[in-house]
C-alpha cells in the first residue's frame, strides 16, 4: 500500500469510467500473485454464512457488501449508495445487520487492512468481498484540514484524503468475537464536524468517529506511547531499557510485536537524512530485490498478526 497526499479531482458521476478499458469495455481485476505476495487473501477471512466475514488477523467482522448492495447468499447485488461523511457516520450509527446493531465506519487503518496489494481494479480479494468497486471508500478518521477525511481508493489501494462533502462509498465493520491481536489505533484523540477539527468531544450529529472507539479509548495511557500506542525502548542488543531512557536504538510495538529502528541525527548509519532507492538499471535484478523485500514484509506480518481460527468456522477459499 502506498500513502499519498492528494486531492480527488473527479466527481462521483464519473466513477464507472474508472472500471472501463479500451473501447468502453468493462475492465477486469488484475492480480499478480505470481510475483507479489498476497496481503489480504480470502483464506484470511472466515465466512460467517450471513453476509459477513471475520478477519483472522485483526478479529474485525466486516460486511461483505458495500452499503446499497445486498447479499443474495452467494454475491453482492444492487446499486451502491454514496454518502457524505456526516451521512455515513449517521447511517453506520443506526445500521443493523446479521443480528448486530454495533456496526460502524472503519478507521483509516482498519479500512486499509483489507487492501489486497497483489491486485488492482479493485485492490481487494473479490472472493471475500464480491462486487467491490474501484472507488473511494470513507473512513471514520478526520484529517487536520477542516474539510478532509481519510479514505482508501480501492483501484490501487492508495490511502488519501477526500472532501467530507463528497458522496463516497461505505463498508461497515464491527469488533468481532475473536479479537486476540487488535490493530493499533490511529492516535486520534479529537473529533471533528464539517466546520471544525480538534474538538474535545464528539458532536451528536457526527457519531462513531475514530476517536470514540478502539485502543485510543480503552488503553489511553501516554506513559509508553501516545493514546493507545504502547512501545518498549530497546538498546542496540535488543535489551529492554527503562521507559524514561533518552537514548535507544529501537522500539518494540507491544501491540503488533514489530520492532522499529529509531532514527538518529548524528550522521551515522541510522541518520534520518539518509534516503534510499529501489531502482537498479538491471530490471530483472531490481524486480527480484523488490519481490524478496515484499516476501519478507509479508512473512513478518503473518508471524505477528496471525490468530487462531475460531472453533466451528470455515475458511474461505479463493
Amino acid at each position: 500500500m502506498v500513502k499519498v497526499n492528494r486531492r480527488r479531482l473527479w466527481l462521483p458521476l464519473v466513477w464507472p469510467l474508472l472500471a472501463l478499458g479500451a473501447g468502453g469495455a468493462l475492465a477486469e481485476q488484475v492480480c499478480k500473485y505470481d510475483s507479489i505476495p498476497a496481503t489480504a487473501p480470502a483464506s484470511r477471512f472466515t465466512d460467517n454464512g450471513d453476509g459477513t466475514v471475520t478477519d483472522q488477523a485483526s478479529g474485525l467482522q466486516w460486511k461483505r457488501c458495500s452499503e446499497g448492495q445486498t447479499w443474495n447468499g452467494s454475491t453482492c447485488v444492487g446499486t451502491l449508495n454514496g454518502y457524505t461523511w456526516q451521512k455515513a457516520l449517521q447511517h453506520a450509527n443506526t445500521a443493523t445487520y446479521a443480528g448486530k446493531d454495533d456496526w460502524r465506519l472503519p478507521n483509516i487503518k482498519e479500512l486499509a487492512s483489507i487492501v489486497e496489494g497483489a491486485c488492482s481494479n479493485p485492490a481487494i480479494d473479490l472472493a471475500a468481498f464480491p462486487g467491490t468497486t474501484s472507488n473511494v471508500f470513507l473512513s471514520s478518521s478526520p484529517q487536520h484540514e477542516t474539510n478532509g477525511v481519510g479514505e482508501v481508493f480501492f483501484y490501487y489501494g492508495h490511502i488519501g484524503t477526500t472532501n467530507k462533502a463528497n458522496p463516497d462509498v461505505v463498508r461497515l465493520v464491527r469488533n468481532g468475537q475473536y479479537l486476540e491481536r487488535p490493530l493499533n489505533g490511529t492516535g486520534l484523540d479529537w473529533w471533528a464536524d464539517d466546520q471544525s477539527v480538534h474538538l474535545t468531544s464528539e458532536p451528536a450529529d457526527y457519531p462513531g468517529q475514530d476517536a470514540s472507539y478502539g485502543r485510543d479509548v480503552t488503553q489511553d495511557n501516554d506513559a509508553d506511547g501516545h493514546a493507545g500506542f504502547s512501545f518498549t525502548k530497546l538498546d542496540s542488543d535488543g535489551s529492554v531499557l527503562p521507559a524514561n531512557a533518552v537514548n535507544r536504538s529501537c522500539v518494540r510495538d507491544n501491540v503488533t510485536g514489530l520492532v522499529w529502528e529509531v532514527k538518529s541525527n548524528d550522521g551515522g548509519l541510522r541518520d534520518r537524512s539518509w534516503t534510499y532507492s529501489w531502482y537498479n538499471p538491471d530490471v530483472s535484478t531490481n524486480r527480484l530485490m523488490v519481490a524478496r523485500l515484499v516476501r519478507r514484509i509479508a512473512a513478518i506480518i503473518a508471524t505477528t498478526l496471525l490468530v487462531a481460527t475460531p472453533p466451528n468456522s470455515s475458511k474461505m477459499s479463493t
